[in-house]
């Protein structure tokens, strides 16, 4: 019985030990370092949001949803680099 206590908490320790040396050595991401993916993200929620609720919204960079989340304006945004290109009508979006 003793053994096999000891050999539990030397499995125990040995996790603990690389669940710390993982938490150290991982570089956490932060909005501010994806602010495309967000701003997609964000767009895309919206834009189920103006269907489902059957009335416009809108968001920043002027783009506005009618209630069957169609765009008013196609245009390119920049965002730290990228380019996030959204199409007239259907208002489709992707990165380039």
């Amino acid at each position: 019985m003793g053994q096999l206590q000891l050999t539990s908490l030397e499995l125990v320790l040995s996790l603990l030990i690389i669940v710390i040396l993982n938490s150290f050595s991982l570089k956490l991401a932060t909005i501010n370092e994806h602010k495309e993916i967000y701003f997609i993200n964000r767009y895309l929620l919206k834009q189920s949001e103006a269907m489902a609720l059957k009335e416009k919204i809108s968001i920043e960079n002027d783009i506005r949803f009618t209630p069957f989340g169609n765009v008013n304006l196609a245009k390119s945004i920049d965002i730290d680099g990228h380019q996030i290109v959204i199409s007239l009508g259907t208002g489709r979006i992707y990165e380039k």
